[in-house]
């Protein structure tokens, strides 16, 4: 077969739709319309425009579908497939003396930078990454009641990951965050921070 013939032969296949590929997720791709197509069944997203609130791809008679979410009411499927909000995201492993250090020096390094020492670490527990990866997550209060989520700061492939209470010197927003630390290789990052876990 001739090359031009070959090539107006995968030109058509592409404008048909034959050769197009499958998106399979659509993580990081804001915009999606309401109603238009999604690849991963619960994945939400802040919806697009300026009308804030989310937007999740939702399975329907006509497959998967993204759908306005902002006020959407759990049903028995959802209710079953999503994750209890109430699940804890801590583990309850004990935390070494050694990595309790290295955490410590790596909270006491970023609040340095911002000019906010001295600090005091109150707590260090570890995370389930999985339950924590970046991104929204959506959960279940129950049937007939309003889907929750919770944000995620952890890259996911992270080794492990902890949240730190730390108490820091006061600034215009006061003096205590959470902050996520996560080990990606061998280096220990700071992930994420916030007034709650």
């Amino acid at each position: 077969m001739n090359r031009e013939r070959s090539t107006a032969i995968v030109s058509i296949l592409l404008m048909l739709g034959f050769l197009a590929p499958v998106q399979a997720s659509n993580d990081g791709i804001f915009g999606r319309p309401l109603g238009s197509k999604c690849g991963i069944e619960n994945e939400e997203l802040p919806q697009s425009g300026n009308s804030g609130g989310t937007q999740m791809c939702l399975l329907t008679a006509k497959g998967l579908i993204w759908q306005d979410s902002t006020s959407l009411v759990a049903n028995a499927r959802l209710a079953k497939v999503l994750p209890d909000c109430r699940i804890s995201r801590i583990l309850t492993s004990k935390i070494s003396i050694s990595l309790s250090k290295s955490l410590t020096a790596v909270a006491s390094n970023y609040y340095e930078k911002r000019r906010l020492l001295p600090i005091k670490v109150n707590a260090i527990n570890a995370v389930k990454v999985s339950l924590n990866t970046i991104g929204l997550h959506p959960c279940s209060n129950g049937i007939g009641a309003p889907v929750g989520d919770w944000t995620g700061s952890v890259p996911i492939e992270a080794r492990g990951a902890w949240l730190l209470a730390v108490t820091h010197k006061k600034n215009a927003f006061g003096n205590f965050h959470f902050i996520f630390i996560a080990q990606l290789g061998a280096k220990f990052e700071v992930v994420g921070e916030g007034t709650g876990p």
